[in-house]
């Protein structure tokens, strides 16, 4: 059986089609250390800028990880050109799966967009007093979907951001 397979491989036809090959994937190599040095340059300034206007803590965290994620998706698709991947069939697909996501995923997406209006707009911060409903307590954490406060029981209670 080995035999039989190896006839049917044109080595040379092979090797010529890798060593064709081999520019994409060092171009590419090249690109994401680019990427990655960028990054890093792009994640220092905007924390040290962040820092310098006094923007909070958590809208800090976020702005830092919407960054990064944009510099990765550019990435990605750069990286994947140069490796001659059909990019606009890529970009056809993640519109159709980001649309079917967002429709199963609206509850969360509306607490990450709560837990955003929250952090920028100060209604709270963490350890303030708050009342909600009959529950008396203090703000321990805001994150992106929920909100932990602790009662003066005590007891630790995760809210989700849109209420």
């Amino acid at each position: 059986m080995l035999d039989t397979l190896t006839k049917l491989i044109d080595y040379q036809s092979l090797m010529n089609q890798v060593v064709a090959y081999l520019p994409n994937i060092f171009s590419a190599v090249i690109s994401l250390i680019i990427f990655w040095i960028v990054n890093r340059a792009i994640q220092r300034a905007l924390s040290a800028t962040l820092t310098r206007m006094k923007v909070v803590r958590q809208l800090q965290g976020l702005i830092l990880r919407a960054a990064r994620l944009v510099l990765y998706i550019f990435a990605i698709l750069t990286v994947a050109d140069q490796l001659k991947f059909n990019i606009t069939s890529l970009l056809a697909g993640v519109g159709v799966m980001g649309l079917a996501l967002s429709f199963a995923a609206k509850d969360t997406i509306g607490n990450i967009i709560s837990g955003v209006a929250i952090i920028i707009d100060g209604l709270f911060k963490e350890g303030d007093w708050i009342l909600m409903g009959d529950m008396h307590a203090t703000v321990t954490d805001i994150r992106m979907r929920t909100t932990v406060l602790t009662t003066f029981d005590n007891e630790t209670v995760v809210v989700p951001n849109q209420q």
